[in-house]
């Protein structure tokens, strides 16, 4: 329900339109017996920050 929410606060911010880019981004498995709740949370690692602003990227110019 949360990211609902979160997409009709982005659409209240550009006039209701639903035109808009809506990159979607996996986060793998996590290493080892890492809790996979807590996974998500963690901060990227230089190299996984490098690959989101790649796809972050390439996903806006199109």
């Amino acid at each position: 329900m949360l990211s609902c929410c979160r997409v009709k606060s982005v659409m209240g911010h550009l006039d209701g339109s639903r035109e808009f880019p809506r990159p979607c981004i996996g986060i793998g498995n996590p290493p080892g017996a890492m809790d996979m709740k807590a996974y998500p949370l963690q901060k990227f690692s230089p190299a996984e920050r490098n690959q989101i602003d790649e796809s972050l990227d390439k996903e806006l110019r199109q």
